[in-house]
C-alpha cells in the first residue's frame, strides 16, 4: 500500500515532465510590437547575451541567425553599432521522458527499466534599439537536442529558421 502512494505521489510530480520532454519539434514564441516599424532597421551588430556553453554550438546559432537575418535585408555593421542589436541566450536542461518508465515490477532477480533522460534546449533570440535599449522583437524556441555535433547544428539551423518564418520584414524563409 505504501509502495503504491509513493508511485502516485511520484507520477503527480512526474507527469508534467512527460510533456516537456515530449516536445522534440519544439515551441515556438516570438513577441515584438506590432506597432514598431523594423522595415527602418538595415543593418545589426552583436551584443552580450547568454552562449551556448560549446563553442561549436555557439557558432552554429550565431552563423544560422545571421543567415535568417540576411534572408530579411538586414547586414552585419562592417564597424561600429548596427541600427539594431542582436543578442542571444541559451540553456540546456535534462528532463525526465517518462514514457521509457516500466510501471511494472520486475521479475524476481531483474531490475526495473529506468526512465530516460532527454536535454532540452531553450534558445531566445533578441532584436533590440541600439539607443533606447528597447526590445523590438524576440522569438524563443525549445525542444529536445543531441549532444552529436553534426545533428545539433542541423538543429540549431533548423530550430533558428522556426523562429523567424514569422518576422515582419523581408521574405518568409523556411
Amino acid at each position: 500500500m505504501r509502495t503504491a502512494c509513493v508511485l502516485a505521489a511520484i507520477l503527480a510530480f512526474a507527469l508534467p515532465a512527460i510533456g516537456l520532454a515530449q516536445k522534440t519539434p519544439g515551441k515556438v514564441v516570438i513577441d515584438y510590437n506590432k506597432k514598431t516599424d523594423l522595415t527602418k532597421y538595415k543593418t545589426y551588430s552583436w551584443g552580450p547575451g547568454h552562449s551556448a556553453l560549446l563553442p561549436a554550438a555557439d557558432k552554429a546559432i550565431i552563423a544560422a541567425v545571421e543567415k535568417q537575418l540576411a534572408a530579411n535585408g538586414m547586414t552585419k555593421a562592417a564597424t561600429g553599432a548596427g541600427d539594431l542589436v542582436v543578442r542571444y541566450h541559451s540553456v540546456e536542461r535534462a528532463d525526465v521522458d517518462l514514457s521509457t518508465f516500466d510501471p511494472k515490477p520486475p521479475a524476481p532477480g531483474e531490475q526495473r527499466t529506468m526512465a530516460q533522460t532527454v536535454s532540452v534546449g531553450t534558445l531566445m533570440v533578441d532584436l533590440v534599439d541600439p539607443v533606447s535599449q528597447k526590445l523590438l522583437w524576440r522569438g524563443r524556441v525549445e525542444g529536445a537536442i543531441s549532444h552529436d555535433l553534426p545533428t545539433l547544428e542541423q538543429q540549431l539551423d533548423k530550430a533558428v529558421a522556426r523562429l523567424f518564418e514569422k518576422f515582419p520584414v523581408g521574405v518568409p524563409t523556411r
